[in-house]
């Protein structure tokens, strides 16, 4: 759980060579229509859901419109801590809170388990 979110965050990202910022936050609307951002979104959310079905330390497994929420939320704040340009927490520490507040979500504690 805990790497699905970091991922999810960009955590990643630098290594990867993957660039997403503001930058490109900005020309989405010139190249993305709304049925391509349900889509992708659609698509983000059953990647969660097969994530999580391999988390197996987990309490219970998550019903649809949980995993949705956490999905909405997490790369929500990813999209809109880029668009504040580091106003925000340090990047380590927005990955763990995030961690912490999806891992609640999902029964555990926010310290140990759902690695």
């Amino acid at each position: 759980m805990r790497r699905l979110v970091a991922i999810t965050c960009g955590a990643d990202d630098d290594a990867a060579g993957i660039v997403f910022d503001a930058g490109i936050i900005g020309l989405e609307p010139r190249i993305a229509e709304p049925k391509h951002h349900r889509r992708v979104f659609e698509e983000f959310c059953a990647a969660w859901q097969r994530a999580l079905a391999a988390c197996t330390d987990l309490p219970r497994a998550p019903d649809d419109a949980t995993v949705q929420a956490l999905v909405l939320a997490v790369w929500g704040a990813r999209r809109y801590r880029l668009l504040l340009q580091g106003a925000a927490l340090e990047p380590q520490q927005w990955v763990r809170q995030m961690q912490i507040v999806c891992l609640a979500t999902l029964g555990g504690e926010g310290g140990d388990g759902a690695e």
